[in-house]
Order: structure tokens, then C-alpha cells, then sequence
């Protein structure tokens, strides 16, 4: 017998899906947060690189 109560799968549904969006969420502020840090050379690249597609 398991001491440990029981969570509802929704729950359980709901945490995982929270730490995966808040992990996401955190990459991509890096993410912005990098780029605006170095805009003087990623807005030409991202726009050569739209150029070139």
C-alpha cells in the first residue's frame, strides 16, 4: 500500500503541462533578451536571412 495521496490525472496533466510552458517561456525571454542585447547585428542578420529564404 502507497502512503501517497492520490492525485487527479487532470491535475497531474495540468502540472506537467505548466513547467514545459514555463521552461518555454524562460528560453524565449532569453532569447529576447540576448537579441535585444546585440540588436545592432541581429536585426541585419535576420533580415538577410529572411532575404535569403
Amino acid at each position: 500500500m502507497s502512503t501517497r495521496p492520490e492525485i487527479p490525472v487532470g491535475v497531474e496533466i495540468a502540472t506537467a503541462w505548466a513547467w514545459r510552458l514555463l521552461v518555454i517561456g524562460a528560453a524565449g525571454y532569453g532569447l529576447y533578451w540576448l537579441l535585444s542585447f546585440f540588436s545592432e547585428v541581429s536585426v541585419p542578420i535576420a533580415i538577410a536571412l529572411l532575404g535569403t529564404a
